[in-house]
This record gives structure tokens, C-alpha cells and sequence, in this order.
């Protein structure tokens, strides 16, 4: 009775250290996989993580750019307004020059009708001498 019991006790223990072995295995497996995943994951977010430092480079390349492009602008636009206010001014006394220059062309077309007619009287009134 007790030798059968005995029996059955080691051949339990034999099967439950069987089963034990086997699901060790099944875990070893399973960790491998589990840290292969781990693994895997872990280098998708390093590589993930490079594309977003890479992202994040040129974005601040991108606004360092277009401030100094918006600096160069302003620039640009105050130079552009100092030579037009230059521009109008000068066009402004170009203009009052203009005017000047075409009153005094009337005036001095103005006396030279007026010595053009003296002159008509003139050689009129010698011609009218000369017939009498």
C-alpha cells in the first residue's frame, strides 16, 4: 500500500516535472518572442524619434528662414518707400520746373507775337510812306 502510493506520488511528480519542463519551455519561448517585439519596438521609436529631431531641424531651419526673409522684406519695403518719397519729391519740383519753363515759353511767345506785329506795323506803315 505504502510502495503504491510511492509509485503513484514519483509518477505524479514525474509528470508534474514533465509538465513543469514543458511550460518553462513555452515561457522561454514566449519571453524570446516578448523581447523580440520589445526589440523591435524600441528601434521603431529610435527610428521614429531621428525622423522627428530630422522634422524638427528643418522646421526651425524653415523659421529661421523665413524671418530672415521677412527681415530682408521690411528692409526691402523701407529702402522701396525712402526712394519713392525721394522719387515724388523730385517729381514734385520736376513738375513745378515744368510749369515754370512752359509760363515763361507763353511769355516769350507772347513778346515775339507782339514784336512779329510791331514789325507788321512797321513795315506797313513804311510801305504806306513809300506810296505816298
Amino acid at each position: 500500500d505504502f510502495k503504491a502510493r510511492e509509485q503513484h506520488y514519483a509518477s505524479q511528480i514525474a509528470m508534474l516535472q514533465t509538465d513543469l519542463e514543458s511550460a518553462n519551455e513555452f515561457v522561454a519561448v514566449h519571453k524570446k518572442r516578448a523581447d523580440h517585439a520589445e526589440h523591435e519596438r524600441i528601434e521603431q521609436v529610435s527610428r521614429l524619434s531621428a525622423r522627428v529631431d530630422e522634422f524638427e531641424r528643418g522646421m526651425k531651419e524653415a523659421v529661421e528662414q523665413a524671418a530672415k526673409l521677412r527681415k530682408e522684406y521690411d528692409e526691402l519695403a523701407e529702402t522701396s518707400q525712402r526712394q519713392i518719397q525721394v522719387l515724388s519729391a523730385q517729381l514734385e519740383e520736376t513738375t513745378m520746373e515744368s510749369r515754370d519753363k512752359q509760363h515763361e515759353i507763353s511769355r516769350l511767345r507772347g513778346d515775339l507775337e507782339m514784336e512779329r506785329s510791331k514789325r507788321r506795323e512797321e513795315h506797313q506803315a513804311a510801305a504806306n510812306a513809300e506810296s505816298k
